[in-house]
């Protein structure tokens, strides 16, 4: 068993593909038959490019710019989020624990209560800005 983490779903259904034709050509040459379950539970967050500045936006004006990281390396994380994402166009924001916290899915982990109010002020923001544009009069 294992796991595959892509940047794409393209990638993964070409990996998918390979494992399946790979284990079938190898148990043949051996004299045997081989069955393959590759299950998808995630795929990819694919962050919007107009979400993303927005979101950047909104975190710059709450804690400033030079607290706010805009570009980061990609990560091969699991997370449902990607499902919303593909129906609708978003961001995956992550709200800082400050720098000498662990990981999440660390023993050590320990929510800092302190960033509750940002995540709260985020969210505010984001209604406050996006919710005027959508309502009719």
């Amino acid at each position: 068993s294992g796991t595959v983490r892509t940047f794409s779903m393209e990638l993964m259904e070409k990996i998918e593909a390979r494992v399946v034709a790979l284990a079938k050509s190898v148990a043949e040459a051996y004299g045997a038959s081989a069955e393959v379950s590759f299950r998808v539970l995630f795929h990819p967050v694919m962050n919007e490019a107009g979400a993303t500045a927005f979101a950047g936006d909104v975190c710059s004006a709450l804690v400033g710019d030079g607290n706010v990281v805009r570009k980061g390396a990609p990560g091969t994380g699991s997370e449902d989020f990607s499902f919303m994402t593909e129906k609708v166009p978003g961001c995956y924001v992550i709200i800082g624990n400050g720098e000498s916290s662990s990981s999440l899915h660390n023993p050590n982990y320990d929510f800092n209560d302190d960033a509750l109010v940002y995540g709260g002020s985020f969210f505010a923001r984001v209604v406050e800005q996006e919710l005027p544009s959508k309502v009719t009069t």
